[in-house]
């Protein structure tokens, strides 16, 4: 049988989190992202929006762009999402008082500075 998944729509107990909260996810996202050379060259901004699944155990998964900017923006929220997976499990959201997957949406902010 096929774990549920749940989405950020619908409701669960408890949402999952980055650990440290929201403040501390962007304060990791924002170090990590780097303005890419071709948006700069053609002063692209906006935002880069990220989806992925944080599963049960709290491991990131299927992590993707719905919705993209290009000129190399798109790749790099995938690069620090990527770092993300790496360095951190999120507190898994809950539903019924047990550990479900929740899909997650993450928008990336591109700003040229």
């Amino acid at each position: 049988m096929t774990e549920e998944i749940w989405d950020s729509v619908e409701p669960v107990e408890r949402m999952p989190s980055f650990p440290g909260g929201p403040e501390a996810m962007y304060k990791f996202v924002y170090s990590e992202l780097r303005y890419p050379a071709e948006a700069k060259r053609f002063s692209i901004s906006g935002d880069v929006i990220t989806r992925f699944t944080v599963a049960a155990d709290g491991e990131l998964e299927d992590i993707k762009v719905v919705k993209g900017l290009g000129y190399g923006c798109d790749e790099e929220a995938l690069r620090v999402m990527a770092v993300m997976q790496e360095k951190y499990a999120w507190n898994s959201g809950l539903h019924n008082g047990k550990p479900v997957p929740v899909t997650y949406t993450l928008p990336l902010k591109f700003v040229q500075r």
